[in-house]
């Protein structure tokens, strides 16, 4: 791939073309994960995240020409998760017994739009933030990453520098580069990602 951060726009645009597989391909591998999440999130039995995973990336596929750009991707994308999501449970608590869990509550553990829509933001943003720190993670040697974790884990500089064997200032440099290289890379990532 001759420039890795391809914007979302452009991405999109090659989805949309006809025969564009390696674009679906791409496509695919950056946002199944994060349906994956919302799914995980949403309390859906494990047994049937694969399934609607792999019904929202077929609805995508089948839907994405009438994607109009008119709200952002992700709208449009929680909105396609959330619905096949209720549709599935709907359909499978039709076909199951009173007794079992979506019976009762055919919509199951699905929220209201404005909860669903809390919850999406929160777990988009935790998304972006790993995919981010896993990006700029070979960029670093030493111990800069393990400061930064430690950092995060909540221990203070004093405890670091005793544990690693590190001055004080080198905690702060070693921190303060990871810290930056994450902010760059959140923002590169939301750009391309959040349209």
């Amino acid at each position: 791939m001759a420039d890795t951060y391809l914007t979302r726009q452009t991405l999109l645009g090659r989805v949309l073309k006809e025969n564009a597989e390696e674009a679906w391909e791409e496509f695919a591998s950056i946002y199944r994960p994060f349906v994956l999440i919302l799914l995980r999130r949403l309390d859906i039995r494990w047994e049937e995240q694969e399934d609607i995973a792999q019904e929202v990336m077929v609805k995508i596929l089948k839907d994405i020409q009438s994607y109009n750009g008119k709200s952002k991707f992700r709208t449009w994308l929680m909105t396609l998760v959330r619905n096949t999501a209720y549709s599935h449970l709907t359909k499978n608590s039709r076909l199951k017994t009173r007794e079992e869990k979506y019976a009762t509550d055919p919509t199951g553990p699905i929220p209201e739009q404005h909860d669903f829509e809390e919850m999406y933001q929160k777990q988009w943003e935790a998304y972006i933030c790993t995919v981010a720190f896993k990006r700029i993670q070979p960029k670093f040697t030493g111990k800069a990453v393990e400061v930064f974790q430690m950092t995060m884990d909540g221990q203070d500089a004093d405890k670091i520098c005793h544990k690693l064997k590190l001055t004080k200032e080198t905690v702060y440099c070693l921190r303060t580069r990871v810290k930056n290289a994450l902010i760059d890379e959140v923002a590169r990532l939301c750009q391309q990602m959040e349209l």
